[in-house]
């Protein structure tokens, strides 16, 4: 009988930390399209000032702005 209580006990953990962990997923994801939003938002705004990115090793060669420290996007 302790057992199955145990492994009760055990499924609703698991099930309420599936359910934290959906929460904070939908968190994250709110969060990175405002992050997304206020990007765009500099990037409009900026003049920027574009050098090449050395910290990248793609096939691509990627700028970065010395102004707002964004990747220059391709039109």
């Amino acid at each position: 009988m302790s057992d199955c209580v145990s492994n009760f006990h055990e499924l609703q953990n698991l099930h309420a930390l599936k359910n934290e962990l959906s929460f904070l997923k939908k968190q994250i994801s709110a969060m990175q399209d405002e992050i997304k939003k206020a990007e765009d938002a500099v990037y409009l705004k900026c003049t920027h000032s574009w050098v090449i990115d050395c910290s990248n090793v793609g096939e691509h060669t990627e700028h970065v702005c010395t102004i707002c420290g964004l990747s220059k996007r391709s039109r």
